[in-house]
């Protein structure tokens, strides 16, 4: 099941989530990771924050936003994308939910 994340607009300090498979955490050395991000209207976004390791041997990583996601296009659907250096491309949550992240006004 995906998580539910509320973001204030205009937040900037980085958001830290954990990469599970299955529920288990997992070691993604040389592995990149980037976000997929589909709006309330199911319309892709290219992300413009920052999106990085913090603990790439137990999977966990953040996203620096950068006020581009607004409440306007909330609530968004989110997944990790992590891809191994061969190109094999893993997303998390890998089941059918999507973390969901609602982004508020003041």
């Amino acid at each position: 099941m995906g998580i539910t994340v509320d973001l204030v607009y205009g937040t900037t300090a980085p958001q830290v989530f954990q990469a599970l498979v299955n529920d288990a955490a997992n070691d993604y050395t040389a592995h990149t990771v980037a976000m997929v991000v589909r709006d309330r209207y199911n319309r892709p976004v290219t992300v413009t924050g920052t999106v990085t390791w913090t603990d790439v041997t137990i999977g966990t990583w953040q996203y620096t936003p950068d006020g581009q996601l607004t409440d306007v296009l909330s609530p968004y659907q989110v997944r990790a994308q992590i891809t191994d250096s061969v190109g094999d491309v893993l997303f998390t949550p890998n089941h059918e939910d999507t973390d969901t992240w609602y982004i508020r006004n003041l």
